[in-house]
């Protein structure tokens, strides 16, 4: 097993694997940290420490769902034929042994908001689907998630009031920002929204730019969060 650097605050172990789609892998994980009550908190992140070429790295990764009575997480992987973590995830192994830091960030629900827009790709699905689990039956959620294609397509659950449009690549021009289109189709509801965007970098800046120049959003209601940048390895995301 890999010595690993004082940075990491907990050992985990791998105690399951399975496939959710075609390209999404859940690795469910275990450690004294996930033993807290309450439960983490929706969109709550933390740095994974995988061990690469003799070595290790560290990537961030969302906590899809808390099970505390038993010490466990779950973390979704986008399969992938690059990166370390990438080629971590198809050869890890039940009862493995790796390392985290501490939780951090989560969701944070404006008060004054009357509905919330969320809107992903693969890379934040995760969140958005622990936000939208996190939610109460007063809440309304319009949803807009970006996948390869129709075989990606996961279920939504949530006590909310949610509609939900998915968008394929497959079905669209390469390089379309489907999420900027699907959120340009969008009729918004009245009053104050909550917004959520996390995606590619680029991507996600202009989203951020639509929804603040154009449809006049107050900034501090939109949160855009850059999970990954085309032709960068481990992108440091800066809102």
């Amino acid at each position: 097993m890999l010595e690993f650097r004082k940075k990491m605050k907990y050992n985990l172990e791998v105690t399951d694997i399975r496939d959710v789609t075609p390209l999404v892998r859940r690795v469910t994980l275990k450690g004294d940290l996930f033993a807290e009550v309450p439960p983490c908190q929706a969109g709550q992140w933390l740095k994974l420490f995988l061990p690469s070429a003799g070595s290790q790295v560290t990537r961030a990764y969302t906590i899809r769902r808390h099970f505390p009575q038993s010490a466990r997480v779950e973390v979704d992987f986008v399969r992938h034929d690059h990166g370390p973590a990438g080629r971590w995830v198809e050869r890890a192994w039940v009862g493995e042994q790796i390392g985290c830091s501490a939780l951090r960030g989560g969701f944070q629900p404006q008060d004054d908001a009357e509905w919330m827009l969320l809107a992903a790709d693969e890379t934040g699905t995760p969140a958005v689907m622990s936000i939208l689990e996190s939610l109460s039956p007063r809440d309304r959620a319009l949803v807009v998630l970006e996948a390869a294609s129709l075989s990606e397509l996961q279920a939504v659950d949530s006590l909310a009031t949610v509609n939900c449009e998915w968008y394929f690549r497959d079905e669209h021009p390469a390089g379309s920002n489907l999420l900027l289109e699907g959120i340009k189709r969008l009729q918004l509801p009245s009053g104050i929204g909550q917004f959520w965007i996390a995606s590619e970098a680029q991507a996600v800046n202009e989203v951020r730019d639509y929804l603040t120049e154009t449809c006049s959003i107050q900034r501090r209601l939109v949160r855009g969060k850059g999970y990954w940048m085309r032709g960068v390895a481990d992108h440091r995301d800066r809102d």
